[in-house]
């Protein structure tokens, strides 16, 4: 008996001794151990701990920190002994989180389509139709392309353009194989529009087609082009140089009104006729070149063309009389005719009425040390009834190795002379050119002034 107890006393002081030890492990973890007024045996400690995991799997987790609030529990209550080895714990899944809206957004423009389709930023390209036509913008290079089958259709309103928003930024138009035609302010009021190519399947060009472009410089136009509209260039005041097809047959009404900078044209042999007004304005015109074909020349063809002085006809004396020119025509009548076999009748201006004489101007050497001087052109040169507009050059000084010192304005005929020029008196030889206008012949003389450093 005496064993039996002993042996009931060491069982019971070892169990004492596991559960005080299991309280201070929990107390160094942090957590409290729970109150125990009962020893329970090893299989009621069991069954509690199978009890509890039941629990934790089947009761949904208000948070993170309850559920790992539970686990710990759990754990130190079916803590196994020192001797079994530790089960590795699976991580704990996150609950998915509700999207913000920002992020629903981000979603929802990825599953928008997006504008690359017509405008690609990359290659700048935005493109669209214009009747049975596309028609193509590159920003980078500003090139506007124009291709299909059809034609180009009229345009009563600048708005009426599907590319009306970058009509003024392109800079150059390309018409491809395809177009027949440009119809009415077809390819008119580009503000920066420099150049035009057109190809050959292009056979008609109503009025206004090219109108209003400020800007344009020159264009060429195929050979298959066989009508032109009324006022084909009006107002293209940059325009300098044009190439008309050899189909044309007339020069429509106002078709190079306003083209301030044309300087010169070659009418096509086919053309037989050019139209009322049809060069009004041209104040920059010199020379036009006429076909034999021409028939007939309407009123104030060449109307405020005062620079026109010569027209070349690739015709007889004979054949230039049997034109019916309207007898309000000065641009027409006036001008010398050069004939194709080598004849000239005569211009029926009159001659020039220009007055000029030199004169002697004082420049202090004191102040031309210090700074560049100016002499107005009324004190080196007296001018008196020039017709038409005048323009001034310098031609030499009698000391060449100082006309490096000396400018003279072309327009106002101002002369500047550079600071450091020496003491001395130096002639200076100045031409003067009148350009002339529908009643007067051009005219140039030359005139010598002084110009006095003291």
């Amino acid at each position: 008996m005496k064993i039996k107890r002993i042996l009931a006393f060491v069982i019971t002081t070892a169990m004492v001794i596991s559960i005080f030890t299991s309280a201070v492990s929990a107390e160094e973890t942090g957590n409290e151990p729970e109150e125990t007024t009962t020893v329970e045996s090893s299989e009621e400690t069991k069954e509690t701990a199978e009890s509890k995991e039941t629990v934790k799997e089947t009761e949904p987790a208000e948070s993170k920190e309850t559920a790992e609030e539970t686990e710990t529990a759990v754990t130190d209550e079916t803590e196994p002994s020192e001797s079994s080895e530790p089960k590795d714990e699976e991580p704990e899944a996150e609950e998915p989180s509700e999207p913000s809206e920002e992020d629903k957004a981000d979603e929802a423009e990825d599953k928008t389509p997006s504008e690359t389709a017509k405008r690609s930023p990359k290659a700048a390209i935005i493109d669209g139709t214009t009747g049975s036509l596309k028609w193509s913008y590159d920003e980078s290079t500003k090139v506007l392309t124009i291709s299909g089958e059809g034609a180009i259709p009229d345009f009563i309103r600048p708005a009426d353009r599907s590319w009306y928003e970058y009509q003024d930024q392109v800079e150059k138009i390309v018409v491809e194989e395809g177009v027949t035609k440009i119809g009415y302010d077809g390819l008119a009021k580009c503000a920066n529009l420099k150049r035009i190519e057109v190809a050959s399947s292009v056979k008609t060009l109503i009025a206004f087609s090219f109108a209003l472009n400020p800007k344009l410089e020159s264009i060429k136009l195929p050979e298959s082009v066989d009508l032109f509209g009324h006022g084909l260039f009006q107002d293209c005041e940059s325009l300098k140089s044009v190439t008309l097809p050899a189909g044309a047959k007339e020069i429509g009404s106002s078709f190079f009104t306003n083209c301030k900078n044309l300087t010169s044209v070659t009418i096509p042999e086919g053309v037989t006729k050019i139209c009322v007004f049809s060069f009004h304005g041209c104040e920059k015109l010199t020379k036009i070149y006429i076909p034999k074909s021409l028939t007939t020349i309407e009123e104030n063809a060449l109307a405020g063309c005062p620079l026109l002085n010569d027209i070349y006809y690739d015709g007889t004396e004979s054949d230039w009389n049997k034109i019916n020119i309207d007898p309000n025509n000065k641009g027409i009548l006036a001008p010398a005719i050069h004939l194709s076999d080598g004849k000239v009748i005569p211009s029926k201006k009159s001659s020039n009425t220009l007055y000029a004489k030199g004169k002697t101007a004082k420049v202090k050497y004191r102040k031309l040390r210090k700074k560049k001087q100016t002499v107005s052109r009324s004190k080196v040169i007296t001018v008196k009834n020039p017709k038409g507009q005048t323009t001034y050059s310098l031609v030499s000084v009698s000391k060449k190795k100082y006309k490096k010192y000396f400018t003279i304005n072309a327009s106002n005929g101002t002369v500047s002379i550079k600071k450091k020029l020496r003491r001395g008196t130096y002639k200076i030889k100045c031409r003067i050119r009148v350009a002339g206008n529908e009643d007067y012949k051009p005219l140039t003389k030359t005139v010598t002034f002084k110009i006095k450093v003291r």
